[in-house]
């Protein structure tokens, strides 16, 4: 069967990984052992392995609703499985979210069947780069990883070691390896979320508290900085975008790249690239000297705004046309239709996020979704402009 044909039926299951309760217990033993001795740098990598407990979970041509952690939407699909093996994936039967199936999750069988799975702990029997290795038991990979790290605890101190976790978000460890880190008194931990989430997390409790997400559901225009879902790529954010755009909501992109979303944009403004920071703030330009936000949301909701003038008052559309290359009227055109839409929503890209100028340029679309928030009483907050 074509995996074509397959997206129609699909679904994913969620991996499990291998359990780490031993592992942290022995681990944290370690963390007890610190030093102030010289400091080196120590990295330690663990294989991490999905424990095939799916002849334990799932019985012989068995079926049910799961949650694909392959990306993290977390899409809601079905499973089947077949004498103790996942054998499909297919769409959930509810019609609101039967689209919400891309290849990734179909191809979860293969994935979770695979010859060449790790399913136990390895240990290198060779030389480096060799490539030979040999099966091991759980209680004897504990053991020796927590001696040796113990060990280097104790002659170097607990920042000789550094970790780098590869999960595309913190779901997969539950938080535990902060929190080992945590406890081992080592500051020397970063994963994805570095580059995607994390710092559009902090950046939006900072300006108004908590981390919004895009109602697309019930926005009249949409703008996509970098953002390009597909069918196959954030499937449920496309699919609540072309909902949006049948219902009538425009859609703003700003691209270099003439990308899926942009070909079918409402206006399209191809700046160029990391001028994300430079384009808002001639956005909030227009905002504020078009009067286009509520004056009154200004003057109860928010501290710092005339220090906000002051700044994007040295952002008029015809420095910021020369900085992104687009037009200054095509610039002020969307500017428009976005600050007079009923409601509107920038979502959340990882685009900007791993940008140079992130941090401003997050803080800026932060900025200019408040802009629009004059239109939204219940979600009416303290807004920090400065």
């Amino acid at each position: 069967m074509s995996l074509e044909k397959r997206a129609g039926q699909g679904n994913l299951v969620r991996h499990q990984e291998c359990s780490n309760q031993g592992l942290s217990h022995k681990l944290q033993r370690a963390g007890r052992h610190r030093a102030t001795k010289k400091r080196v740098l120590f990295v330690l990598t663990i294989r991490t392995c999905w424990v095939d407990n799916m002849s334990e979970a799932i019985q012989t041509e068995k079926s049910g609703y799961s949650v694909c952690t392959i990306r993290d939407i977390g899409c809601q699909l079905r499973s089947e499985a077949k004498d103790g093996k996942l054998a499909s994936v297919r769409a959930h039967d509810h019609p609101a979210l039967a689209k919400n199936i891309c290849f990734k999750g179909v191809a979860a069988p293969d994935l979770h069947n695979h010859k060449d799975r790790i399913r136990k702990p390895l240990k290198r029997v060779g030389e480096r780069g060799e490539d030979q290795w040999v099966e091991i038991s759980y209680e004897q990979a504990m053991d020796e990883i927590a001696e040796k790290l113990a060990g280097v605890v104790t002659k170097y101190g607990p920042e000789s070691l550094a970790v780098s976790t590869s999960g595309w978000n913190t779901q997969s460890t539950h938080g535990m390896d902060r929190r080992f880190m945590n406890a081992l008194g080592s500051p020397n931990y970063i994963s994805g979320v570095s580059l995607c989430a994390g710092n559009t997390a902090a950046v939006n409790k900072l300006t108004y508290g908590w981390f919004v997400g895009a109602d697309i559901g019930n926005t009249e225009c949409i703008v996509l900085f970098g953002h390009n879902p597909r069918k196959h790529s954030w499937t449920p954010i496309f699919n609540a975008i072309n909902a949006a755009q049948a219902r009538g909501a425009k859609l703003i992109v700003l691209d270099p790249r003439v990308s899926d979303q942009a070909e079918k944009a409402d206006l399209h403004l191809r700046l160029c690239s990391g001028t994300d920071a430079a384009m808002s703030l001639g956005w909030l330009n227009v905002i504020i000297n078009e009067e286009l936000c509520d004056k009154t949301f200004v003057a109860e909701h928010t501290t710092g705004f005339e220090e906000l003038c002051a700044r994007v008052n040295e952002y008029p559309l015809e420095r910021v046309a020369e900085i992104t290359g687009v037009d200054a009227e095509l610039i002020a055109e969307a500017v428009r239709a976005y600050a007079t839409a009923e409601s509107a929503v920038i979502p959340w890209t990882p685009i900007t996020d791993r940008q140079i100028s992130s941090t401003s340029a997050i803080r800026l679309h932060s900025l200019q979704n408040s802009a629009n928030m004059k239109k939204l009483d219940s979600q009416r907050h303290w807004l920090r402009w400065n």
